[in-house]
């Protein structure tokens, strides 16, 4: 499959491009319209204490991605808030309209 070879960083660019086809899959969590402005402002979610820190280096995280099959990078990417956030992309105005279709009502 080719999206096994993609760099995590452009793994999350393609996944947010497909969002809805995700979501209705069930791969991917329900976009509500606070997650969908905090990723297309980039903005992070308030540290209120609950969220934690990932703590590996860089390096062990892309080595453990890569062993990971796609559905399971996704699950682990949108999990970890404060690992999404490092992977998280400028967004197109392409990927901001899908998104903003694609979030609950």
């Amino acid at each position: 499959v080719i999206i096994g070879y993609l760099h995590t960083d452009d793994f999350v660019k393609f996944a947010l491009a497909i969002y809805p086809l995700l979501q209705r899959h069930g791969l991917v969590p329900p976009l509500t319209t606070d997650i969908y402005h905090r990723i297309t402002r980039q903005e992070r979610p308030p540290s209120n204490g609950t969220v934690s820190e990932w703590r590996l280096p860089v390096e062990l995280t892309e080595w453990i991605m890569d062993y990971l099959e796609p559905a399971d990078r996704l699950a682990m990417l949108f999990s970890h808030r404060s690992l999404f956030w490092e992977y998280l992309p400028m967004l197109s105005d392409e990927t901001r309209k899908t998104l903003w279709k694609a979030r609950e009502r």
